[in-house]
């Protein structure tokens, strides 16, 4: 996006955000008991900033990606989504940053604890 589009810088900036805020609903969720008020409070959060954001890239980062993306651009970006999604989070981290200095280091770190969680089983 951020290079492929003119505003692309923006457009990412503007998702990034809303990406940032709704982590942020989602740990707090996490941490809220299941049916009182201030969990209905939450979900309804978490489902809006969901919403939004999804209308966000409908209208405006998804066409204009579409406009953009040759076959070979498309074909070479899924194959770098599905190797970066292997070895990425499994797990909400809201105070991560989203940026790929970041997230090639940190995050890693926090894609391998995550994976050792995942396989100890629940009770």
């Amino acid at each position: 996006m951020r290079r492929l589009c003119e505003d692309g810088e923006a457009l990412v900036e503007a998702a990034l955000a809303q990406e940032h805020e709704a982590k942020r609903a989602l740990n707090e969720l996490a941490r809220v008991s299941p049916g009182g008020q201030e969990f209905t409070e939450c979900v309804n959060t978490v489902a809006g900033l969901d919403r939004g954001h999804f209308s966000y890239e409908e209208t405006q980062i998804w066409p204009r990606l579409d406009d953009r993306l040759t076959a070979r651009d498309a074909a070479l970006l899924a194959r770098r989504w599905e190797t970066v999604r292997r070895r990425a989070p499994t797990r909400p981290h809201p105070h991560l940053p989203a940026r790929p200095e970041v997230l090639g280091t940190v995050g890693a770190a926090a894609a391998v604890l995550d994976r050792a969680r995942d396989r100890i089983p629940r009770r």
